[in-house]
């Protein structure tokens, strides 16, 4: 029986570094070499410590791996690295410049980014399948495709001081949805079948189509978020979407002391889905609120749930949809009794 070595490995990168080994003495020179080290040896889990500099080159992950920027300056990682495995991977203090798309995939597993940016990749930013994932001051920003694209019903993602702005929708993507009322991979950070999703103090500004979606049953809870201009984009001469927050196809969100603001078409769409909205704004958008029918999923069949304390004020039209108008403004702010909360939940201590 194979047993790997406890000890943990550390491997140290410079650019411009010469006939390494990895040590802080000798380090290697790029980021594929440690990575290649690290699946040639047989330690059960390492780290790479990076200086300042461009790296060109990722790889896999094969073990437990922690990749961190040490040093005063820029790490730039101009490179792809897929997690195959589900092992544990922590990123921090790096950013990714112009990657191959995508710059960071994982399937299971734990995935751990902490001051990190990640912008200008040559599509799909983050891609996640069945991964519990926290982000802490993480940037997604300039990508030519969606900057987050996650599924599967064992995703969990906590974010807190999240930026994604400025994403492009890919073409062919578009083309595809164009006539759906369930898009996918179109919206800038997407969250997908079943997963669970729990994002504060962030902001979500300036993406193509939809800066976010919650759908194909998907939960989340969004609080001290800000969600604004969102793009309209062509599809073969037509302009569509421009929704700051899209809910579909028995996604479930509940969102709380929130902005949605200065979208090209509608602040917050939802559709066979379910939504609970309180403490919020929803203003200066052609239309603040679409709600076009209930959830199908069990326990969440309330047609809408939007509390008294969310103002709707400078839009085109303040509401539409075919399970419309909101119940008219009175003193008691109580929701209807069928309204459920999705409970919010802190990232594990020890993640």
């Amino acid at each position: 029986m194979n047993r790997c070595n406890p000890v943990l490995l550390s491997l140290y990168v410079k650019q411009g570094a010469t006939q390494g080994n990895g040590s802080s003495a000798a380090p290697y020179a790029t980021l594929s070499e440690a990575l290649d080290r690290i699946a040639r040896s047989l330690n059960c889990s390492a780290e790479v410590l990076i200086f300042p500099g461009t790296y060109i080159g990722g790889g896999a992950i094969t073990v437990p791996t922690k990749i961190e920027g040490i040093g005063t300056g820029t790490i730039t990682l101009e490179a792809n690295i897929s997690n195959p495995r589900g092992n544990y991977l922590h990123i921090r203090n790096v950013q990714s410049g112009a990657a191959p798309s995508p710059a960071i995939s994982q399937i299971g597993g734990r995935l751990n980014l902490e001051g990190v940016k990640i912008g200008w990749t040559h599509g799909k930013a983050v891609i996640l399948n069945n991964v519990e994932a926290k982000f802490n001051e993480v940037e997604i920003f300039g990508s030519q495709g969606q900057a987050l694209h996650a599924e599967g019903p064992l995703t969990k993602i906590w974010a807190n001081a999240l930026k994604v702005a400025d994403n492009k929708s890919d073409p062919a993507a578009l083309l595809a949805s164009r006539d759906s009322i369930d898009p996918t991979n179109v919206a800038a950070f997407e969250v997908a079948g079943g997963g669970q999703l729990w994002i504060g103090n962030s902001k979500f500004i300036g993406n193509d189509y939809a800066n976010i979606q919650i759908r194909s049953g998907a939960i989340a809870h969004l609080r001290g978020v800000t969600l604004s201009s969102s793009r309209s984009v062509p599809i073969q001469g037509q302009m569509r979407a421009g929704l700051n927050i899209l809910v579909t196809s028995g996604g479930i969100l509940e969102i709380y002391d929130f902005l949605t603001s200065n979208a090209q078409s509608v602040g917050l769409w939802v559709n066979s889905s379910y939504l609970l909205a309180q403490a919020g704004q929803i203003r200066d958008n052609p239309i603040g609120l679409v709600i076009g029918g209930p959830s199908p999923e069990p326990g969440y069949e309330a047609v809408y749930c939007v509390g008294h304390d969310v103002a709707f004020f400078g839009n085109g039209t303040k509401y539409s949809g075919d399970y419309m108008p909101l119940p008219s403004i009175d003193p008691n702010p109580a929701l209807p009794a069928n309204c459920r909360k999705v409970p919010w939940q802190d990232p594990p201590t020890n993640f």
